[in-house]
């Protein structure tokens, strides 16, 4: 009997916008898609506009794109292209039309899951910025990605313009 790689995996997500925040001003994002093994948080830039906008934008197209298009990056155009079709559907007052033009920012986390054998799993990520992925198991940290420790966190993070016609690569 096959099983689906989604009845594999089980996974919990929690969101909560700043403390004197609505809902609705949470700038935040994650996305996942199990059957594919592919989740992604992403942290917007809350001093750029439309941050989340551009989050939800980032972490809902790595989530769709299968595991090939993750090492070429190509859910990035379809993100970068919803976002710009967001932001041109909609009538905006004279100075928001400024913060439309220096772009939103956030930072990023994509992983994509692959079964290795019935009990394992490879794992791929992609991040910039201070969105990290931790490794526990029972309860003791195994592996922190990208970031390594707490000192490695700064004011000044790496982000994701969308502005930028593709991701840079990291050599």
């Amino acid at each position: 009997m096959s099983h689906s790689l989604s009845d594999r995996l089980r996974w919990t997500s929690w969101s909560q916008p700043k403390r004197g925040y609505a809902d609705h001003e949470y700038e935040d994002a994650f996305s996942a898609n199990p059957t594919l093994g592919r989740f992604a948080v992403a942290d917007g830039a809350s001093e750029s506009a439309f941050a989340g906008d551009w989050a939800r934008c980032l972490v809902r197209h790595f989530a769709l794109h299968s595991s090939e298009h993750t090492r070429r990056h190509e859910w990035y155009p379809d993100a970068r292209h919803e976002f710009d079709r967001l932001l041109s559907n909609r009538s905006l007052p004279w100075y928001l039309e400024e913060h439309r033009r220096q772009g939103a920012h956030a930072a990023f986390l994509g992983v994509t899951l692959t079964p290795h054998d019935t009990h394992t799993w490879d794992w791929q990520a992609i991040a910039v910025g201070d969105c990290c992925l931790l490794h526990l198991r029972d309860s003791q940290l195994l592996l922190s990605f990208p970031l390594t420790s707490s000192r490695d966190f700064t004011q000044l993070p790496h982000l994701i313009d969308s502005r930028w016609d593709s991701l840079p690569v990291a050599r």
